[in-house]
């Protein structure tokens, strides 16, 4: 049977949010009263926001519940959305802090598989923000935007919510025009035992199996 007027819309970016139901208060005041440094050093002015100075804050105690509900949340979007046999685990993990008039700049998560933003506060004017990475490069007059002309989407997240996304998608984060800090919690990750890609396919590399020879 011939096809008709078919559209195919191959190599979606995955990106998956679910909801942590417990409450978080004494988690989220834990988040609060860490040290924090301007992401970026003094020559992030324009942009204003702020990374807590410890970057693995997920193996901090009072953080293991919701540690928890990453990792279960990562083994879910590993094996049943992309169908991997490899499990992935938290890496880096660090808290941000957007203040009013504060943004974060486009930006990917180098040395890192699946990357992930935990919020514990966020307001209508700061959706993280996805960006297209091969844009058009000539553009026609649209009516509207939508999956297929649109470069940028905007997704709007709740307190408690997690969402995930490949680490070599480009996001950012609006300018906060609210009074309400925006508080969420960012990490990496990487193959529990070192190991990326399939030997049948000849992408195999098992990192801690070539350190050990050198």
């Amino acid at each position: 049977m011939s096809k008709v007027n078919e559209l195919l819309t191959p190599f979606s970016t995955p990106i998956h949010i679910t909801k942590y139901e417990k409450d978080m208060t004494k988690e989220f005041d834990f988040v609060k009263n860490l040290d924090y440094v301007m992401n970026g050093g003094e020559s992030n002015q324009a942009n204003r926001n702020y990374k807590s100075s410890k970057t693995d804050v997920l193996k901090s105690p009072e953080l293991q519940t919701i540690n928890d509900f990453i990792q279960k949340s990562l083994d879910y979007y590993t094996s049943q959305i992309l169908e991997a046999t490899q499990r992935v685990i938290p890496t880096l993990s660090w808290t941000n802090k957007n203040p009013q008039n504060s943004r974060h700049h486009e930006h990917v998560h180098p040395n890192s598989i699946i990357s992930g933003v935990f919020y514990f506060s966020t307001t209508d004017t700061t959706p993280i923000k996805f960006h297209k990475a091969d844009r058009w490069g000539l553009k026609l007059e649209y009516k509207n935007f939508n999956n297929y002309n649109g470069e940028s989407i905007y997704v709007p997240i709740t307190s408690g919510e997690l969402i995930l996304f490949p680490s070599s998608t480009t996001h950012s984060v609006p300018t906060n025009q609210s009074n309400v800090v925006r508080y969420s919690l960012s990490f990496n990750t990487f193959t529990e035992t070192g190991e990326v890609g399939s030997k049948s396919q000849l992408t195999y590399l098992n990192i801690k199996e070539w350190l050990w020879k050198f």
